[in-house]
């Protein structure tokens, strides 16, 4: 086979599993969800007791509220406990915690900073609990909300729940908000013809007995892992379109930027410990769902990569090519001129989305090369302002 032969091998298998992902899977969702319906919620009789794990770390501008919001949820008071779990805080956090005089808030603090993986493992541990309700301090749920996951658990072949995530725009920035649209109606697909792939961290409940302790020593992401544990067991992960929490984007880039870098880093880490979804044999859809919506996604750098240095290569022995590699080009100048923009907070319909396509992809390669290196902490820092 010849050099020119083997770049164009290259060349169109890059591009076609970056159409696999980013163009494909959306209609393949919707082409066979065609007839199917979300699966009705299975009334419970008696409804179980609930423990909400909140880890904290130097949430005192947004904590009162955050808890507050959890004493206003219209299930009965001797069914809810909220479990907040400090990292080691250095603010006024644990202050306005052990303000509360309310039997339902039990306060756990860790004297030394251990990461969000470790703070729910000991939140875990003290709940009481049979369902276990996730969420992070910037997640302001509905009053409903908690109910309307819990109801879902009175059919046998659930074990999870994921719930509906708004990200409202802050300031002007509404990529974030419309990126998480996508991922919303995609996870709403995946739950109607069998299992959602991976909760979002925000909102999502499973039952006790599924739980399985984190690793402790890495940066994972922790939704998607403890979310799709009860999948392991044969049970299904469903998404309920009434239970609603709504979370505010962030308006500054750089501070996406370095928490997308994080996101991108925890990917890679999870992949070892979701390796049992590669079974598509047991797994089924989920399995599918895993390779084209997930595993796909976090190396869609590498293909990236691929299709500009195999298109390089052969731009002047072809004039399509050429003419690929221009559009490239283009591409990226338009990207890298809608990063300006947007550091000055400038807004643009069509520039912007593709800024934020180069953006989440550049996140993704660097948090790569950092799970690569082992630069891998499991410390997180919260940006609130």
């Amino acid at each position: 086979m010849t050099t020119y032969k083997i770049l164009q091998y290259l060349f169109w298998s890059f591009f076609s599993l970056l159409f696999l992902t980013y163009l494909f899977y959306p209609l393949f969702l919707r082409f066979i969800r065609w007839g199917r319906v979300l699966p009705k919620p299975g009334y419970l009789n008696d409804f179980p007791k609930v423990s909400v794990i909140l880890p904290v770390y130097n949430e005192e501008l947004i904590i009162r509220d955050k808890i507050e919001n959890f004493l206003h949820q219209n299930i009965p008071a001797e069914k809810l406990e909220v479990i907040v779990i400090s990292d080691a805080s250095r603010d006024r956090t644990d202050e306005y915690i052990r303000g509360f005089n309310d039997l339902r808030i039990k306060f756990l603090r860790l004297e030394k900073r251990s990461g969000k993986a470790v703070s729910i493992n000991n939140g875990v541990a003290e709940s009481t609990g049979k369902i276990l309700v996730f969420t992070d301090a910037n997640t302001i749920f509905e009053p409903d909300a908690i109910s309307k996951l819990v109801r879902n658990f009175g059919t046998f072949e659930v074990g999870g729940v994921c719930g509906y995530l708004e990200i409202t725009p802050k300031d002007r920035n509404k990529l974030e908000a419309r990126y998480w649209k996508h991922e919303r109606s995609l996870k709403e697909l995946e739950g109607v013809i069998g299992s959602v792939c991976g909760a979002n961290g925000g909102i999502y409940a499973i039952k006790k007995e599924y739980f399985k302790p984190l690793p402790k020593n890495k940066n994972i992401l922790d939704d998607f892992i403890l979310s799709l544990q009860p999948v392991k067991h044969g049970k299904r992960l469903i998404f309920e379109p009434e239970a609603r929490a709504r979370e505010e984007s962030t308006s500054d880039i750089l501070s996406e930027y370095r928490r997308k870098i994080r996101i991108g880093n925890a990917d890679f880490n999870s992949i070892k410990e979701m390796g049992f979804l590669f079974n598509i044999f047991k797994y089924g859809w989920i399995s599918v769902f895993y390779f084209l919506h997930k595993f796909l996604r976090w190396f869609s750098p590498v293909f990236l990569l691929g299709v500009w240095f195999s298109n390089l290569f052969m731009n002047s022995l072809s004039t399509f090519y050429n003419i690929t590699i221009g559009l490239q080009i283009v591409f990226y100048l338009i990207g890298f001129s809608g990063w300006l923009l947007l550091k000055k907070k400038k807004i643009l319909p069509i520039i912007t989305p593709i800024s934020y396509f180069c953006l989440m992809n550049v996140s993704l390669l660097i948090g790569m090369l950092n799970w690569i290196t082992r630069d891998s902490s499991p410390i997180w820092d919260p940006d609130r302002k």
